[in-house]
């Protein structure tokens, strides 16, 4: 049966580089003087360069790859290089600007979401993984919505993780988003070392249900401890945007109740003690008093 060993925790104990030195030396010889072709050298050559998307698409793209794959690669071969994918992909990230390195979860959840797909029968003994990969995609899709390393795909994820799977979305999944925030972060840091999203480019069905899921999480915050964001700049951060595609709402295509859903939470978070998360020369709390007060 495939199957790549991974519960997501204890992945240190068996992985380091060689582990793929081991899978290379005994791949070759488990058929004395096998040839590769070069497909299959470029595709074990990204393997050890630690480039799981070329090697997902090199043994699960479509059917015709899975059969091929399979024709080269026992099946004990296939859940070893799927489980040093999924490391690489999920525990073990590489922080860099290489728009495959940080799109992990998006990579797995691509294959994983096919119930035909070499991924989803290596991973199907794992609990509760496509909601992880759920959550996951969502936070890499919210850290680079502008699209440093997005190929334009990353409002698409967003929506898709907000429309159809928004119940699996999961608050207690902050440290772990801010986590994979922070890493996108510092591979961009040369051209933006803090970056907030904009929320400009989501739909009018999207925008009430990312308010609704800021919502869950701040009210989460205080849930988990030695955070490295403060609530405030997580706020900053997160709602400022939504403020901003709310009250800015230049398309006038937002449904009322996600207006003043958004003005409710204005007031609510103005009678914290913090920082106003508002710029005050922005416009948006002149915008918000016109509103408010029927100017």
């Amino acid at each position: 049966m495939l199957q790549a060993l991974f519960d997501g925790r204890s992945e240190t104990e068996w992985y380091n580089k060689s582990d793929i030195d081991n899978f290379m030396d005994n791949f070759m010889k488990a058929v004395p003087g096998r040839k590769l072709d070069q497909r299959t050298y470029f595709m074990l050559r990204n393997l050890e360069k630690e480039n799981f998307w070329e090697v997902f698409n090199g043994i699960d793209a479509d059917a015709q790859t899975r059969d091929r794959a399979r024709n080269i690669f026992s099946e004990s071969e296939l859940s070893k290089m799927l489980k040093i994918c999924l490391n690489q992909a999920l525990v073990f990230v590489k922080s860099n600007a290489h728009p495959g390195s940080l799109k992990g979860n998006s990579t797995v959840y691509r294959f994983a979401s096919d119930p035909d797909s070499l991924t989803a029968q290596a991973t199907s003994h794992i609990s509760n993984f496509t909601r992880r990969l759920q959550n996951g995609r969502f936070w890499e899709s919210l850290s680079d919505i502008n699209g440093r390393g997005a190929n334009g795909k990353n409002y698409s994820i967003a929506e898709d993780c907000l429309l159809n799977h928004f119940e699996e979305l999961d608050a207690s999944y902050l440290p772990k988003g801010l986590e994979i925030m922070a890493r996108q972060d510092s591979a961009f840091a040369s051209s933006n070392s803090f970056h907030t999203p904009t929320l400009l480019g989501l739909s009018s069905e999207a925008v009430p249900k990312y308010g609704d899921f800021f919502l869950q999480l701040d009210r989460s915050f205080r849930d988990h401890k030695a955070l490295q964001v403060s609530q405030n700049d997580f706020r900053r951060r997160f709602f400022k945007p939504y403020v901003e595609r709310v009250l800015k709402n230049d398309k006038d295509d937002l449904p009322r109740f996600a207006v003043y859903k958004a003005l409710n939470v204005i007031g609510l978070l103005a009678n914290e003690p913090c920082t106003n998360i508002l710029d005050t020369n922005s416009g948006l709390l002149k915008k918000y008093d016109e509103i408010v007060n029927g100017d």
